[in-house]
């Protein structure tokens, strides 16, 4: 099996060393190693320019974003699969390993039809995972994978490129990746393995990084996703379906464009009826609110979770005493 693992960076010349040597250092040794740097204004550069011919390095000539430096991997990757490594993670040394025995234990039919192999990353130095899983080692399809019930969370992907075909995650869109992958499954099959192959270690830039500066694209990308598996959602995972709702109307509010929000209350009031779904009218009334005031309520609410989180905690360890 040849792998190519594909190191996406932008300007983190000082993680991006780790990310490199645990790709190099596989035990089953990956086919090739490939680096997008995504127009790095730091010395990242200098840095990849130490590994000689040990690594193949692509630079952008601008910056296009995590999902631009993605489909500049698949665009050049000559591997048979291939796997992500953003420069603040690393892989367990066993990586390759796991996702060559998984394929492996496959029967040779589903080896052709399996898109991804899905398995864990582990939370920084802890040994806590960053997905969840309801059943060990188990292929799973569409409808499984959207309904978010059987599986969610974070988890590594090693992918078939010979499915991928002109498949590409969505460069307008910052971040947004599940659009790709919500796309692949509904052609082709998943396979959840329950073992780690990965750590990784989320850089904190502040909550409103995420949240609040990039919340139109992640509006439009969870609209997309929406639109795309509206009926299936509505039939077989109306839990989900909801949630895309909710997240929709929130993120459209934080992105200061309010009249969105409330064309998705319009649209799926039937749907969501405001007295079953009591989150849905409140948020219908937030809408009306200045986005600086949602803002700071939905802040609020962050902080106050993660107070209640230690407290809840806090109080477990003083009862254990």
């Amino acid at each position: 099996m040849k792998f190519s693992i594909v190191v996406l960076t932008y300007n983190r010349s000082h993680l991006v060393t780790r990310a490199i040597e645990s790709a190099l250092n596989q035990e089953y040794p990956a086919y090739e190693v490939l680096v997008v740097n995504d127009h790095s204004t730091d010395n990242t550069t200098d840095i990849l320019s130490k590994y000689g011919d040990k690594i193949k390095v692509i630079n952008h000539t601008e910056n296009k974003g995590v999902n631009g430096a993605r489909n500049t991997g698949i665009e050049n990757a000559t591997g048979n699969y291939l796997i992500f490594l953003d420069d603040d993670d690393e892989l367990l040394l066993s990586a390759l390993n796991t996702f060559r025995d998984a394929f492996e234990e496959l029967p040779k039919k589903l080896r052709e039809e399996v898109a991804v192999i899905k398995a864990h990353s582990l939370n920084g130095g802890s040994s806590k995972t960053t997905g969840r899983m309801s059943h060990s080692n188990t292929i799973m399809y569409y409808q499984d994978i959207i309904s978010n019930e059987t599986v969610s969370g974070d988890f590594s992907s090693c992918i078939n490129l010979a499915l991928v075909g002109k498949m590409r995650f969505p460069e307008k869109l910052r971040g947004s990746e599940d659009v790709f992958w919500w796309k692949l499954a509904k052609y082709h099959p998943f396979y959840y393995v329950n073992k780690p192959v990965k750590r990784m270690y989320y850089q904190v830039t502040g909550l409103s990084h995420s949240m609040f500066s990039n919340s139109h694209s992640w509006a439009e990308g969870y609209s997309i996703m929406l639109s795309d598996h509206e009926e299936i959602l509505k039939q077989k995972a109306k839990n989900q379906f909801a949630r895309l709702v909710y997240i929709c109307i929130l993120y459209f509010m934080l992105a200061g464009k309010p009249k969105r929000s409330r064309e998705y209350f319009h649209r799926y009031k039937n749907e969501l009826n405001p007295i079953s779904h009591p989150f849905f009218t409140l948020l219908f009334f937030l809408s009306f609110l200045p986005k600086s005031m949602v803002a700071s309520l939905f802040f609020l609410k962050i902080r106050l979770g993660l107070f209640l989180k230690q407290f809840r905690k806090e109080h477990a360890l003083i009862l254990e005493n």
